[in-house]
Order: structure tokens, then sequence, then C-alpha cells
């Protein structure tokens, strides 16, 4: 019996092409959509967990009350480490990773260079603490010397190609390095990375000194530590942090200062992580969002099915009276019809997974998440097994009401009764879902889309344009820049140079300042900053609200600093100029000058703080290591109509200027928009799921539409004859699902404007809700409604009444 269902449902399948390809490309977006979320959350849920020891491993953060603010920072001190494994013996190992430079580094080896994003230094135990695959060398003595180097495959790829390159000396200009290790690149769900290590040996250490005279360096913020913990689950609680505290730190505290430090198991840094200074992480209110909208897409898919089924009984209810003449019962038709779902749903899988490989799989333009996956996924055993589960928990949930109301269809019911019996409640109350559904996720998908350009539409509080921004690497050639700067000033397409130790987007430092205030009491504030010179306010045209810049060569300018309106407005100081602040009791700075906010951040938060201090690079008596770390950038004001003849020239005076460090450049503006990648990406994600929703739902509709004509084929004949109009006839027929689209609007409109506020929250500085992002996503569902039922309804009304008088 089973084969004879089978081919039945093969002959149906070859039939009825049209309603076939109606369910299976239905079904398979919905399938497409739950096969992405499904990769998406694997790879979001999966990050860290490659390590073979991760349940043992934890990070340790900094909390910093200032009695004003409480802050969470991701870096502590590199001392944290070794006095943490020395006071408490539940924790085994620590590793910690300070960044050789503030930007990328340059490694040469004879004739190759290039800049590597990445290169942090660590100790030797990093090696045991995380799991690496290593190529070349010996992990247990890569890092225990000093000036030794442990470089990725791709790194050493680039510098040596397919050679061992362990033994050979790589330089950054400055210091030479021995390559110990190299070790295979980390695999992309990891959230801390690097392509090179330096060894923590020698200068870079913490010296014995230093950790017996512990005042002030617990303070210092400038490493990512880890702690291997000796059995799982046992970490260090709040109690021991505080003893920490009690014992290390509450002696050289500074006024008004507290600090906690609390751990955070590696697995849940990707998504749960709130600290600053942190690394790229993900978001798991997008996972929730992603979750959501794709389960709901999918469900859209289960109703059309149900609908187009549903509808497709007036075709049928002669066969089913046969079958049932002939001997079939309720049970055997069942069967039949839900394995005609099953197999839809399976060659609807198969669709879908094509339509995976293209949005995915392919070239990184195409791909949605930006992010490489495995085309190897189809063959894992448990994503096989997970498909297959895809396929028939699809096909039987969107077939089980189907199969049960088509097979209870009595012997001899006429095709003008089916409608009675078809459920005609069920199917509306299918397709107001459906376009509730989609017309919540266009509302929502134009909400998110009118927040970003009101991001875009906002003042940046500084000239963003046309600035480029080049990195200076090396003490030596910072000693000598001045003789660059002034060349480039000559030059008529550059309007303005300014030497910085940062860009104030990405190359900012944090720090906190005791302010007096008037009436006696300190104010501890937290800030961020950068060190520029006398020409910065001008190349990047911010705003001077009060007082004045920098001066060239006045010694005075060593002692003073220019503020933002966000650092006077929280300390309270109505007229900054003239106001001074210490930092942990040393001599006080005196503020001379107060710029107009600028954004320096993205719009999730707040404008923090923000100081500017003269900077005069001295690097007298600092040994090798630092001096080869030491970094600057020079920021390049270019007319806007001589770019092409200014980066020419910034060519060839780089190329006298520096033998060593090739010119390494990129757009202020392009730095910028780094700032909202992820919100763009979320709001591409939910657009493509709105036109997959409003695709589903219009497929639905019109099959249902067909089902409808055929029901009224006489009764248009005799409108037609009465003389009603096509348009009229369509208009006509357009009006029961008018009904639905409306009270699906409604509904739509309350549920995207609840799910859209929650994502506001997110947004320091956000847009109102705008009430039209509801009335154009309606009249746009709408609008395609209406064009898929005239479109399908127009031949019938069209066509010559007598026809349709002789319809059956």
């Amino acid at each position: 019996m089973n084969f004879v269902v089978l081919n039945q449902t093969l002959r149906n399948l070859k039939t009825e092409r049209s309603y076939a390809i109606l369910n299976i490309i239905g079904l398979s977006v919905g399938m497409a959509c739950a096969i992405l979320l499904a990769l998406y959350l694997q790879y979001e849920l999966s990050y860290d967990k490659h390590n073979d020891q991760y349940q043992k491993i934890v990070r340790v953060n900094h909390e910093i009350d200032s009695g004003t603010n409480v802050t969470l920072h991701a870096q502590v001190s590199h001392f944290l480490g070794p006095l943490l494994v020395r006071e408490y013996p539940q924790i085994e190992k620590y590793v910690s990773f300070r960044r050789a430079s503030q930007r990328a580094s340059m490694l040469k080896y004879e004739n190759e260079s290039y800049f590597v994003d990445d290169v942090y230094i660590a100790d030797n135990s990093v090696f045991e603490i995380f799991s690496h695959d290593i190529v070349h060398g010996d992990p247990s003595q890569a890092l225990v010397r000093p000036n030794t180097i442990a470089i990725s495959q791709s790194v050493s790829e680039r510098l040596f190609g397919e050679e061992n390159p362990v033994g050979r000396t790589i330089s950054t200009g400055i210091v030479d390095y021995q390559v110990s290790l190299v070790f295979a690149d980390q695999a992309d769900n990891t959230h801390f990375k690097y392509d090179a290590l330096i060894a923590n040996q020698g200068v870079l250490a913490p010296s014995a000194d230093a950790l017996a005279n512990r005042r002030g360096n617990l303070w210092n913020l400038n490493s990512y530590t880890y702690l291997l913990m000796r059995d799982v689950g046992v970490e260090p609680t709040e109690e021991v942090f505080t003893d920490f505290f009690d014992r290390m730190m509450a002696g050289t505290t500074r006024e008004g200062y507290r600090a906690r430090f609390y751990v955070e198991p590696i697995a849940d840094i990707h998504l749960n992580s709130v600290t600053l200074q942190d690394l790229p992480r993900g978001n798991v209110y997008s996972l929730y969002a992603f979750a959501a909208v794709a389960i709901l897409v999918l469900l859209i898919a289960c109703f059309n099915y149900i609908n187009l089924a549903t509808a497709r009984a007036v075709s049928r209810s002669k066969e089913i009276s046969i079958r049932k003449i002939l001997g079939a019962d309720k049970r055997i038709l069942v069967s039949q019809f839900l394995i005609e779902s099953i197999a839809y749903s399976f060659l609807a899988l198969l669709v879908a997974m094509s339509l995976v490989e293209l949005l995915l799989f392919g070239s990184t333009e195409f791909n949605l998440f930006g992010r490489e996956f495995d085309s190897g996924f189809w063959l894992n055993p448990a994503a096989f097994g997970g498909l297959f589960f895809l396929g028939l928990g699809v096909g039987t949930s969107a077939g089980i009401y189907p199969a049960f109301y088509l097979a209870r269809m009595e012997v001899g019911t006429r095709r003008k009764n089916v409608g009675r019996q078809s459920g005609n409640k069920v199917r509306s109350g299918l397709v107001l879902t459906q376009f509730t559904i989609s017309i919540a996720v266009i509302s929502a998908t134009i909400l998110m889309f009118l927040q970003l350009k009101f991001i875009d539409d906002q003042p940046f509080g500084f000239e963003h344009k046309n600035k480029l921004v080049l990195r200076v690497q090396g003490a030596d050639s910072i000693e000598r820049i001045q003789a660059l700067i002034q060349q480039l000033q000559g030059s008529p397409a550059i309007r303005n140079v300014s030497l910085v130790t940062g860009n104030p987007i990405t190359g900012k430092y944090n720090a906190a300042f005791e302010a007096l205030l008037d009436n006696g009491s300190v104010y501890n504030l937290e800030y961020d900053y950068i060190r520029v010179d006398e020409n910065f306010i001008e190349t990047l045209g911010l705003k001077l609200g009060a007082g004045r810049g920098f001066e060239t060569g006045s010694e005075a300018e060593l002692r003073q600093v220019i503020i933002n309106h966000a650092a006077a407005e929280e300390i309270g100081w109505e007229n900054s100029i003239g106001k001074t602040f210490t930092i942990g009791g040393g001599p006080p700075w005196t503020v001379i000058g107060e710029v107009e906010d600028f954004r320096h951040n993205d719009m999730h938060s707040r404008i923090n703080p923000f100081v500017f201090y003269y900077d005069v690079p001295d690097f007298e008596g600092q040994p090798q290591a630092l001096r080869a770390a030491a970094a600057r950038e020079l920021i390049v004001d270019v007319s806007p109509e001589a770019m092409a003849e200014a980066l020419a020239f910034i060519q060839d005076a780089w190329l006298k200027f520096d033998s060593v460090y090739p010119l390494q450049y990129e757009f202020l503006d392009e730095i910028m928009e780094q700032l909202h990648v992820s919100d763009n990406q979320q709001m591409n994600l939910i657009a493509m799921f709105a036109v997959f929703c409003i695709l589903i739902s219009c497929m639905g509709l019109f099959g249902l539409t067909a089902f409808t004509t055929g029901q009224k084929t006489k009764e248009i004949g005799i409108r037609k004859i009465l003389g009603a109009a096509s348009y009229q006839i369509i208009a006509q027929l357009f009006s029961n699902i008018l009904k639905l689209l409306l009270l699906a609007s409604a509904l739509a409109s309350l549920i995207a404007y609840f799910a859209i506020a929650g994502w506001l929250e997110g947004f320091y500085y956000r847009d109102a809700i705008n009430p039209l992002a509801f009335v154009i996503a309606s009249m746009l569902s709408i609008s395609i409604a209406f064009i898929t039922l005239a479109t399908q309804s127009w031949h019938t009304a069209a066509q010559n009444p007598v026809q349709a008088l002789r319809y059956e």
C-alpha cells in the first residue's frame, strides 16, 4: 500500500505542477530562513568552545566605582595575573595579553614586509591554556626567551612561503625577534584573536620590584588576563576579590575610588559581556530577533501550505469520493495526504539548501552574515540529522490539518458544497496571520532604516570627510616627523596636518581624574583622551565653544588641556576655562579650551567626556622594545578636489621619509562607518526576511484567489451579463481580502511598535517612532496583495460570460 500511495503522490506532483511549484517555493523560502537561523545560532553559540579547557577558562574584568560612576573594563593590569596565582591556590595558571602597539605592527623578513593587525605581548602559558594546532615548533618553549615571537600560519606564509621559519629572524624595524613557533590560524568563532605573540620577557615582563611595590600598578588597565582554574565551576568569588582589594589595593586607592574584580567564563564573553575596551563581540538581542523572524517566516510558509491544500479540496472532491467507494478508509487517505505533504517538504528542502548555498557559501560580497561558513556543513552527521527532521517536521506540521480535513469529506460531496465545508474561517485566519507577520516585519525594517538614517543625519561635530589617517611606527620615525609634516603642509592639495597619539574614534585611551568643585567636594570623572598637537582642532574642524587651542612651542601647554562640553556638563562647570583637576593627587592640569561635543563612539551610548592633552613625544632612555612599539598617527586634511594628487604626493614623500615601514593609511569617514556595521547588517537581514514574508504570503493569496474565482466562476459570468465591468468584479473579489488586510495592519502595527521600541532602547540617541512607517508598510502590503489577486483573477473576470456559464 505504501508503494501505491507513493506512486499516487508522484502522479499528483506531475499533474498539478502549478500547485506543486507554489508549495515548494513557499516551503523552501521558509526552510531557508530556518537553516540560516540554525547556522547563525550554531556559530554564535559555539564561540571559544573549541578550546579543550574552555569550561575552566575565565577572563578577569575590572569594575571601578569612582563614587559618581561605575564602569566595567575588559582590561586589567598585567601585574594582576601573577599576584592572583600566587595568592589563591584554586587558580592554576594565568596568561595576559598586552597590545604591542595601539594599531597594526609591521613585521619584516628580508624584502617582505607588511602590517599585522593583532600583535600582542603574551606569556608562554598561552599555549597551555588555549588550544592551538601547532604547525612548526615546540609550544612549551615558544615564548620562554626574550625577543622570541610566535606567528600564525597566514603570517608565516606571507613572509616565508611554505618554508619552516622557526629559528629565522623577523624585524619590526627596530627590534629583531626570532621565530619560535608557527600556530594554525585561529577559528573564526574565537572572541580573542592574534596574528603574532611576542614573549613577555625582559623589559616587557612585570619585575620583582614592580610586584613588590604595587602602588598604582593594579590600576593600570592595559592587559586582557585569563585564568585557568584547577576544576570546572571553581571560580574566584566576590569574597575572594574583596579580600584581594583590601589586602593589595585599599592602601593605595585614590580618594573616593573602589575597585572590584570579577570573572566571566570564556564561552559567555562573545554574547554577554558588557565591558568597556572589549574586543568586537556579538549581540544576544540580535539572536532573539533573528530567531523570532525566521520562525515566523517558517510559520507563514506552513500556513501557506495549509491554505493551498484546503483550497485544493474543490479539485480533489471527486478523487476522494472514488477512493472511498473503492474501499479506502480514513487512515489510508490521511497517510496519502501526509506523504504528499512530506514529499513537498523534502523537495522544498533541496531548494532551500541551494538557496542557502547561494546566500552564504558564495562570494563574501553576498555573504549575509559577513563571515565565511564551511560548505561541508551539509556532510556533518548532526547537520544531516537536523535537516532530515526539519523536512519531516515541516511536512508533518503543514500537512496534518489538510490531511484530516480532506479525509473526512463525505462521498458524493459536490464541488459547489465544498466551499461550505472548506473551513473558510480557518483560511481567513491563516491569511490574517500571514499578513500580520509580514506587515509587522516590513514596519520594523522601515523603522530600523529610519533610525539608521537618523544616526547618519546627526552632526558629527567635526569634519570627517577627506581626512587621511597615516600610521607612524617607531620612535625613530616619530622623532623625525616634523620634517615630513612641513613637507606635506607645503603641498597645495593638503590643507593641514596634525600629529596625534591616535584618532579620537579608534585610537583613544581611557583614564580618570579628580576635579575640585566650588563647594570643596571632589568629583571623580572617567573620560576618554588622546594627545594632540597645536594643529589638531583646525585639522578636524572641531568647534571651540570657549577658550583657545594649543599654542606652538609653549612650555605651559604641557600642563594644560582642552575638554569637550560633555566633560564640563557632567562635572557641573558652567565656565570650565581656568578650572583644574588632578590625576591621582598629582600636580594640577588647567583647562584652557572647551570644544563642542563631537561623535567619538557609536550612537548606542552617550557622548563621553573627552580630554585633549598636548603631546610632546619623548622617548629618551626607553629600551629598544618600547621604542619599536611607539606609534603615532598623522591626520591629513585634503582638499576634496585634489585627493588623487594628495595621495600621490604623500606616497612620494613617505618613500623619502621612511624606508623601513611601508605607507599605511585609511580614511577617517570609513573608520566612522565601522561604528554601525552590525546595525546595518541587522537591518539588511530583517529586510531580507520581510521580503520572504511578503513573497510567501502573496503566493498563498495567489492560490487562494484561484480557489475563490473557481468557486465564483458562474457568479462572475452572471455579473458580466448584468453589466458589471472587469475591474468591478476584481474589486468585489478583493473586498473580503481587504477587510482581512486592514485588520492585519492594525495588529501588525501594535506588534511592530513594541518590538521596535525595545530595539531602540539600545540607542542612547534615537529617533521617535514614526507612525507613517506603519501606514507605508500597510499600503505596500495591500498594494502587493491587490496586484497578486488582480493578476490571478483578471483572466476569469475578463473572459466571455458564456464560457463562465458553461463552467462545470
